[in-house]
């Protein structure tokens, strides 16, 4: 008897089901919705696989991989800060210290779409507000413009995008600042902001610059958390480029799936590392 099962894979039985063991050796219908470093370690978080659900750490570079005991909901985003490690989850968010996981309580038990770490700042985006942690604490931030839809810290603000606008906020103001088009998603690549989407790709070298334009057209885009290569960008007929930040140049990158299958992307150790969503985990050279 052979049993699928919706993301765990195929299970063989040959005692009419009294037991029942993997059999399926060689599929890759992994799907890894999260990629982040934390010290030394890579850490990818894979969903809807059954028992092999979770956190799954490396410390080679990504080359190899070790499931942790982590039973958490479906993981939608991971970052390091300090020395714990958060996961924006589908019920709510958790914190890693001392090897084990718990549920922050203040948050609620809602879904919690991302997080992201400053140098000294920590925020987590709901559906429909934002969350600072205000060490031992999260308290929820003041934010009047509609639906957070994307979040970036940078030294001096939280900057956010709704469904139209772009908003600066800091302890003294919650203003509107203007975007290079409406609808877009804002997102911080090394010392950079960008704003990225259906009008394309564009990014502030500094604080009061304007904004420069790097790609056109409908691009999606994915931070790297590598400080040379920040970001991948898909545009929509499927082509993938790997930006340097410091040239500008947007180098070509042969992918080995269907470009929206990407879920997640990392750099690390001089690898690219591609979490899909239903292909597994790619590991390549740069």
């Amino acid at each position: 008897m052979l049993v699928a099962s919706e993301g765990g894979g195929v299970w063989l039985s040959e005692d009419g089901g009294a037991t029942l063991r993997r059999s399926d050796r060689g599929m890759r219908n992994v799907r890894v919705a999260a990629l982040a470093r934390a010290g030394r370690e890579v850490l990818a978080a894979v969903n809807h696989a059954g028992s092999a659900s979770g956190i799954h750490a490396s410390r080679d570079g990504g080359l190899t991989f070790v499931a942790e005991p982590s039973p958490l909901p479906v993981v939608r985003d991971l970052t390091a800060f300090g020395i714990g490690v958060y996961a924006a989850t589908e019920r709510g968010l958790y914190e890693r210290s001392g090897g084990s996981w718990r549920l922050i309580g203040e948050v609620g038990a809602g879904r919690v779409e991302q997080v992201v770490a400053g140098a000294n700042r920590l925020v987590a985006r709901t559906g429909d507000g934002l969350w600072e942690f205000d060490g031992p604490r999260f308290k929820p931030l003041d934010y009047r413009h509609g639906r957070p839809r994307a979040a970036a810290l940078t030294d001096d603000a939280l900057w956010v995008s709704d469904a139209v606008g772009l908003y600066r906020l800091t302890a003294a103001a919650n203003d509107s600042v203007e975007p290079p088009y409406a609808g877009g998603r804002v997102a911080r690549f090394g010392s950079r902001l960008a704003w990225w989407g259906k009008g394309g790709f564009y990014v502030r070298p500094a604080a009061g610059d304007p904004w420069v334009e790097l790609a056109g057209g409908p691009v999606s885009v994915h931070a790297t958390g590598d400080d040379a290569r920040p970001a991948l960008l898909v545009d929509d007929e499927g082509a993938a480029a790997l930006w340097h930040a410091d040239s500008g140049i947007l180098e070509a990158v042969e992918l080995p799936l269907p470009a929206d299958e990407i879920s997640s992307v990392l750099v690390d150790r001089g690898r690219l590392l591609l979490g899909t969503a239903g292909f597994g985990l790619y590991v390549r050279e740069l």
